[in-house]
């Protein structure tokens, strides 16, 4: 999920606001498909699945709003913020594995 919003030119257009919702809208499919969390991973997962819920966040916020909205840095920080517990969970998990 890392990669979900990806390189680009630094254009946003509505075709990639449609690519990048439907990929961080996959975050929680994607950690359920992980599995359930051993005991000692379930801080790991806490942090993950709270990534997930910023991402849904930021997939819908992307899925509403046009490329040319003034306001579409709250899709960004969504994103961000997504990103941020991710790396918690990631570091985590390195922690425990």
């Amino acid at each position: 999920m890392s990669a979900a919003v990806g390189t680009s030119s630094g254009v946003v257009t509505s075709q990639w606001m449609r690519r990048v919702s439907k990929q961080l809208g996959g975050c929680t499919a994607e950690l359920s498909r992980l599995g359930p969390a051993t005991d000692n991973l379930q801080a790991v997962f806490v942090s993950a699945k709270q990534g997930c819920v910023k991402y849904q966040e930021a997939a819908k916020c992307f899925a509403s709003k046009k490329a040319d909205s003034p306001d579409l840095g709250k899709c960004f920080d969504a994103v961000n913020q997504g990103e941020m517990f991710l790396a918690e969970a990631e570091v985590a998990a390195d922690i425990f594995h």
